[in-house]
């Protein structure tokens, strides 16, 4: 089946080759699986450049107080914070899927630190996803798009400093 659809909205999405070419290879990639159709900025980088992420290694950074469904704007602000504490000054955004027990494919943003075979991922999530998160699929964003992403997410104007937006949110 292509794509998990709950309305006719939503199979508009396949109208575009990009979108069909990164349902079928998600859907081949865990067969039974399917994907939940969504509006797909980076349609084209992922269908072209799309790779699996290693969970091995990976962190997760737990805060209770981040809204669930906010994870691009969640990896935008731990990219933000980049080089503070703990975080990896090298850290970067990814974008792509994660895929959960239920089978479900869902966008999903991240953060990865590293290159290459090193690269590991960081992702700041509101309670620990255990057992349940079973893959990851997407691409890493270069640090340019990483900058852009995270104004985009904020809403920052080119030559506002991120560190004067930081402290409104």
């Amino acid at each position: 089946m292509l794509g998990y659809s709950p309305g006719i909205a939503a199979k508009m999405y396949l109208l575009r080759p990009c979108m069909r070419k990164l349902v079928a290879t998600l859907e081949k990639l865990v067969p039974g699986s399917q994907v939940v159709l969504r509006d797909e900025p980076d349609c084209g980088k992922l269908a072209a450049h799309g790779a699996s992420y290693s969970l091995q290694g990976g962190r997760q950074i737990v805060d209770p107080r981040m809204p669930t469904s906010a994870c691009h704007k969640l990896a935008a602000h731990l990219y933000a914070m980049r080089g503070v504490d703990t975080i990896p000054k090298d850290l970067r955004i990814a974008t792509g899927y994660y895929l959960l027990t239920d089978n479900l494919w869902r966008q999903h943003s991240w953060n990865v630190t590293g290159r290459g075979s090193a690269a590991r991922v960081v992702m700041l999530v509101t309670e620990p996803l255990g057992g349940a998160l079973q893959a990851l699929w997407g691409v890493t964003l270069t640090q340019k798009e990483s900058n852009a992403a995270f104004r985009q997410e904020f809403g920052i104007a080119p030559g506002v400093h991120k560190n004067r937006i930081l402290r409104q949110h």
